[in-house]
């Protein structure tokens, strides 16, 4: 379990809907949410996790770094979190189901389907707001109804049940609304494939590989031929990619530890506290503390 997860199970005694969820599954996370437990998610950081939200009823702001839009009823939310992720100006009346997932719940799913899978690798780059229906969102709510019944028992072939429920909304999603793009459910090409799982990889190994020749190999392709798939797919350089991975996981710890650069440094696996600040800079303009700086600066509440 992560540490955020952990904190959120000490510290968060007054929403035990959240914490029970955690406690079953760190990796699939499924409960009928209040003002109590958004205002949770705010207080939280679950940087590693995918949300999809239904929102039943009531209002609310959701603000991200470079977005901020409402919480309106009977409409879906897909959203990445990451340390900006906000939910601020709840009425007392919210009600939402929510589902909080990494990708490897369904990754390792029971069989392989690539529309599946090129969905949850390029399709939340950006929030997606899906307006539903009125058939539509019925349709959708019992599907969520279903995963929060299923979530909640403990019968044989539970988590295998969890997993296709789960694709099953997603299908439901993507038939029901417009918000995924057409290239996202374009059955994708042995190249987008390629790219897919160079992702996945760099989630899984940013920590230990760092060249693209790395990758490469553990995908057997030559490192020239992944970097001009990359570049084709993505518009970004494959080290591009893998130095993003490594900010993120940067800028969670310094923004919600009390660690200092050198021990988040040694997190990261750079030899010296001096390499992961220039390292940091060079990407981002200004050394770690800067950041912590700014970031407290920006987001204080």
């Amino acid at each position: 379990m992560s540490n955020s997860l952990n904190k959120l199970v000490i510290t968060e005694k007054n929403d035990p809907a959240f914490n029970s969820a955690v406690d079953k599954n760190p990796h699939f996370i499924v409960m009928q949410a209040n003002r109590n437990t958004l205002t949770s998610l705010s207080n939280f950081h679950l940087h590693e996790y995918m949300s999809l939200i239904l929102n039943l009823r009531g209002e609310g702001i959701v603000n991200m770094e470079n977005y901020s839009f409402k919480l309106a009823p009977g409409t879906l939310y897909l959203i990445k979190l990451t340390p900006a992720t906000v939910f601020e100006s709840l009425t007392a009346d919210i009600q939402s189901y929510i589902i909080l997932f990494k990708k490897d719940f369904i990754i390792n799913a029971v069989f392989q389907e690539p529309l599946i899978e090129n969905v949850l690798v390029n399709g939340f780059d950006e929030p997606a707001i899906c307006t539903l229906t009125k058939p539509n969102f019925a349709t959708i709510q019992i599907t969520f109804k279903r995963l929060h019944q299923e979530y909640h028992n403990s019968k044989l072939f539970r988590d295998k049940m969890l997993r296709l429920l789960f694709i099953e909304l997603l299908l439901e999603t993507s038939r029901a609304s417009t918000h995924v793009s057409a290239k996202a459910l374009t059955l994708p090409s042995r190249q987008q494939q390629l790219v897919n799982k160079f992702k996945r990889l760099i989630d899984d190994h940013f920590l230990t590989k760092r060249t693209v020749q790395e990758y490469a190999e553990h995908l057997f392709v030559t490192a020239k031929y992944l970097s001009e798939v990359v570049k084709e797919y993505t518009g970004t350089t494959a080290l591009y990619m893998i130095h993003s991975r490594i900010m993120e996981e940067a800028k969670y710890w310094l923004t919600t530890s009390d660690l200092s650069v050198k021990e988040i440094a040694g997190k990261l696996n750079f030899d010296t506290s001096s390499h992961f600040s220039r390292f940091f800079k060079h990407i981002a303009g200004y050394n770690p503390t800067a950041f912590q700086q700014l970031y407290s600066l920006q987001y204080a509440r």
